[in-house]
């Protein structure tokens, strides 16, 4: 439970004012006993984000006293969604600061005062709630406008960007209405899925422009196959809408034409039924993977929080010591959408990692890993690096896209700090392919080179190869490439199954175990036959033994490459594992993939 929302009105919804028959003259009070009782039921110690909405909340008579029982509880995260209309006092503001309350969004639908009329349903608030919008944003607060995407924003969307541009606002959302949730004889206000996407584009666009946060106010519901292109460059909120659909199974979809040949059908639930009662599905295009795959996938919206564990350790039963992950960064010069990093995650300061490193090395860990995002980018990297060596860590290992590396003076550089082994990251054998799956235009040579330099210096290599839908045939030949790129000495290749580690995943990038299983019993057995060693594939790797059949050959010298992470509720085993002679050894399958693709593909040997 990271966000709850308590509404201290019922029937009003400010995203939905335009087809409300009352508008807020027909919300009704819920009594403040309901609220404490919501707000006593709630888990505390997961410090859940509470969001006051519907309606306006600062109108509620015991709006002072549900805050107040909020803080006796111990919440102490709060997000404000108001029309704005008390907002203008000095009295609420400063309310609104000594209670913990800093972040404010107000539905403002547009600036031109018969439009917002007609928009909110109302002839008398325009002045007060203008009034409110602005006093937020220039009190301090961090004030969102959030603008419904309906034909009342869309009317004056150019000269509503002009008389926002000098408001101090922190950022602007979007909500596209729900057909369902409008009664038909308000419908003409809605806009079809491509109208919508490029009435937001146009938003985000200026918004951009003027260094404010963008984002979604709750949830996303255009597909990509509705959206004509507009949104390629937020393709996170696609990633975005499958999330939501997927954690919302009471949600009516169907599926249409165009679904029979688009490839994110696995990623995809399909389209609203009371949309396609409206507009029909004549616009809805299929979409092909490599279509998807030029979508540009960084979060949008750095209000929600993309969590991902920055120090992780690993025991690993195999042999002893401990293993210890720390992350230095999360921002990327790739954008590879099968990543799980926030990328907008900055360089943490050189004194808080040597700092961390201590810690790691007073735990007990003998191996280290230095991670990103891409590591390199951080400039502090060789000092990371001879600290760990001053600790003692038996092995230092850096895993990296490998670009920086490619030149001889900077691999030189960490080398002599005391770096081990180096883990590259390198995606297929063709430098077109492997460019397009990484967003960076001409960086394989560069990560081909960059391994290249390491193995001159004496660093232990290994290649990291994740499989997914845009590879997963081709891995065969990029085996016997990499087997002859690097023909002299030792050759280690880390395999990985795109997985879903985190909503910054793009789950239509996901193959299933099925699909890979004869490429990658041709891959394993080349390296059997050519003296290329692999780890990655059960653990972490999320390849489970039986989709190979168990073949002992292809596990059995990867065992002590099986690193377990201590804190494993993202994973999940059907009841039939127990009889699985791998069981032990087996972390199972991630409840992501189960969720998208089931998990009858998981049988016991």
């Amino acid at each position: 439970m990271r966000n709850v929302r308590l509404a201290p009105f019922t029937g009003d919804d400010l995203i939905y004012r335009f087809c409300s028959v009352a508008g807020a003259a027909g919300r009704a009070v819920v009594p403040f006993e309901a609220l404490a009782a919501q707000v006593d039921a709630l888990d505390v110690e997961r410090a859940p984000l509470v969001t006051l909405a519907g309606s306006d909340p600062l109108e509620h008579p015991d709006f002072p006293e549900l805050v107040a029982r909020c803080r006796a509880r111990g919440l102490t995260r709060f997000r404000l969604v108001t029309d704005g209309y008390g907002l203008a006092s000095d009295t609420v503001i400063a309310f609104l600061r000594d209670s913990g309350i800093d972040e404010v969004r107000v539905v403002f639908p547009t600036h031109d005062p018969r439009t917002y009329a007609r928009a909110m349903r109302t002839r008398t608030r325009f002045d007060a709630c203008a009034a409110g919008l602005r006093k937020a944003a220039e009190s301090g607060l961090e004030t969102h406008v959030v603008v419904p995407l309906t034909t009342f924003a869309r009317e004056h969307a150019d000269a509503f960007l002009d008389w926002l541009r000098p408001l101090p606002l922190s950022g602007l959302l979007v909500e596209a209405p729900e057909v369902h949730r409008v009664p038909e004889r308000f419908r003409d206000a809605l806009l079809p899925y491509a109208d919508a996407a490029r009435l937001t584009a146009a938003l985000f666009a200026e918004s951009r422009r003027q260094r404010r946060v963008i984002g979604v106010f709750e949830r996303w519901i255009v597909p990509p196959c509705g959206a004509d292109g507009a949104l390629d460059d937020y393709g996170d909120l696609f990633n975005q809408r499958y999330k939501h659909y997927r954690a919302h199974t009471d949600t009516p979809t169907t599926r249409v034409a165009a679904c029979a040949t688009c490839d994110l059908t696995s990623a995809c639930p399909g389209v609203e039924p009371d949309y396609l009662a409206v507009y029909g599905d004549a616009a809805l295009r299929p979409i092909p993977l490599d279509e998807a795959n030029t979508w540009y996938t960084k979060p949008i919206n750095r209000l929600d929080e993309i969590p991902f564990k920055r120090v992780s350790a690993f025991d690993n039963q195999e042999r002893s010591g401990k293993r210890g992950l720390l992350r230095i960064n999360g921002h990327c010069n790739m954008g590879c959408s099968f990543c799980f990093v926030d990328l907008s995650q900055p360089n943490v300061d050189v004194a808080a990692l040597t700092a961390e490193l201590d810690r790691l090395a007073a735990t007990g860990v003998t191996e280290l890993v230095l991670s990103g995002g891409e590591p390199t980018l951080h400039p502090g990297l060789p000092e990371v690096v001879a600290h760990g060596k001053r600790l003692g860590f038996a092995t230092i290992e850096l895993q990296s896209n490998g670009v920086r590396l490619a030149h001889p003076d900077y691999a030189a550089q960490l080398a002599s700090a005391g770096l081990d082994v180096a883990c590259l990251s390198l995606h297929s054998h063709d430098p077109d392919v492997s460019d397009r799956i990484t967003k960076r235009p001409r960086a394989f040579a560069k990560t081909v080179q960059g391994l290249h330099n390491l193995r001159a210096l004496g660093v232990q290599t290994r290649i990291s190869h994740v499989i997914s839908r845009l590879n997963y045939r081709d891995l065969p030949a990029f085996v016997r490439f990499a087997r002859a790129e690097f023909a002299d000495g030792p050759l280690d290749i880390c395999f990985a199954i795109a997985q879903e580690i985190s909503s910054q995943t793009s789950t239509w990038v996901l193959p299933t175990f099925t699909d890979i299983k004869p490429f990658v019993r041709e891959a394993l057995d080349h390296c059997l036959a050519h003296g290329v060693t692999f780890s990655g594939l059960i653990g972490q790797g999320s390849y489970p033994p039986c989709m190979l059949d168990g073949d002992l050959r292809y596990y059995e010298r990867a065992l002590q490459e099986v690193h377990l992470s201590r804190d494993t509720p993202d994973w999940v085993k059907p009841d039939r594992c127990r009889t699985c002679a791998f069981d032990t050894r087996c972390l199972g399958v991630r409840r992501s993939y189960v969720a998208t693709y089931g998990d009858a593909e998981i049988r016991p040997f």
